[in-house]
């Protein structure tokens, strides 16, 4: 091979040295984008741990004992540290004794930490805590606070709470199954009778 058909060296080392360069660039670009998706990827986990962390659960459907317990102090906590803070948030000494009650500021608690936790929080929830979720409950809450003490909820206290019956409750099949395949159903006599009973119970209920 005649020397002029030999690569120049000089010209063969730029080349190498642009190839060199655009490899370099691809793959700062490349350590970018994964820097960018671990960046996204923890938001995401971090954004599922607080969802999970302020998704809102129901008191009445508590079922661990420990969830329960810790739920109610931090309830507790709470009300002095905010509920009772606010003008006509007056509780009575029996609040806790009422599971409707504990329910309501229960709710109230997870609506406001919802409106202020990081990552979740905005104005908007907040201006709605204020301006609706917290006066709706105190207007629900008030009768309860203006005539009820701990001294209603002793044995022959008219204000004990049996565990509430659902109606008819063990007749949910067979009006289901009459409305699926009959049209509407016609109660018979046993169930008529079932009902009288928790009529009359649900009139000295209230």
């Amino acid at each position: 091979m005649s020397p002029t058909n030999q690569p120049d060296p000089g010209e063969t080392l730029v080349a190498f040295g642009r190839q060199l360069e655009r490899l370099t660039r691809r793959q700062d670009e490349l350590d970018g984008l994964l820097t960018q998706l671990a960046t996204d990827v923890q938001t995401l986990v971090t954004r599922a741990d607080t969802d999970k962390d302020t998704a809102p659960r129901s008191w009445l459907l508590a079922e661990d004992e420990e969830q329960a317990v810790a739920d109610l102090v931090e309830l507790t906590g709470w009300l002095g540290r905010v509920y009772l803070r606010y003008p006509g948030a007056a509780l009575p000494s029996c609040w806790c004794f009422h599971p409707a009650v504990v329910e309501e500021l229960w709710w109230l608690r997870q609506a406001h930490r919802e409106a202020y936790a990081p990552g979740a929080r905005s104005t908007q929830k907040a201006g709605d805590w204020h301006d609706r979720s917290r006066p709706g409950v105190v207007a629900r809450l008030a009768s309860v606070a203006r005539d009820c003490d701990l001294s209603r909820h002793i044995e022959g206290g008219d204000r004990i709470q049996d565990p509430p019956l659902v109606p008819l409750a063990g007749e949910a099949a067979w009006v289901a199954t009459h409305w699926v395949n009959d049209g509407t159903p016609l109660p018979t006599d046993a169930q008529l009778e079932a009902a009288r009973f928790a009529d009359q119970r649900w009139t000295l209920r209230r």
